[in-house]
């Protein structure tokens, strides 16, 4: 090959790679929404919303009446009287997802926020939450 043609090659390489957009990075697929719609309910105490939220495993392990009063627990834990719902971010990876969750609140001391971390396991009926095995227990305090 001349060097010409090698230039030239390269000229409409550069030129077609330059002119080409990345990929689109694929929207979510419902995980982060299904946190937030869990979340959203534990916060408003719609405990049968909540509970639906669920995978079939959580549900296998708790009764509806079991989750309600964790459920409470973990809301109490707070501390606070929650006011807003972030949700930080959502790793999804292939059937998993862990959504970052930060509540927002007042107290009589002032802004409060409690983060946590909810797994997801996406099935046949979609994305559902996986309680951790702490969930609706007090945790230790940290120094």
């Amino acid at each position: 090959m001349s060097t010409r043609n090698l230039a030239l090659g390269l000229c409409v390489f550069t030129a077609v790679a330059g002119c080409s957009s990345p990929a689109p990075l694929p929207a979510g697929t419902g995980a982060a929404e299904a946190a937030q719609e869990f979340y959203e309910a534990m916060l408003h105490e719609d405990w049968a919303r909540a509970y639906a939220a669920l995978d079939p495993a959580s549900r296998q392990r708790l009764t509806e009446q079991d989750f309600a009063r964790q459920a409470r627990a973990q809301r109490e834990a707070f501390g606070f009287e929650p006011k807003e719902l972030h949700i930080r971010s959502c790793e999804e990876q292939n059937d998993r997802a862990i959504a970052h969750i930060v509540v927002v609140g007042e107290a009589p001391t002032g802004r409060r926020i409690y983060k946590d971390d909810v797994v997801l396991h996406r099935g046949a009926s979609g994305w559902a939450v996986m309680l951790s095995s702490h969930f609706g227990r007090p945790q230790a305090k940290r120094r």
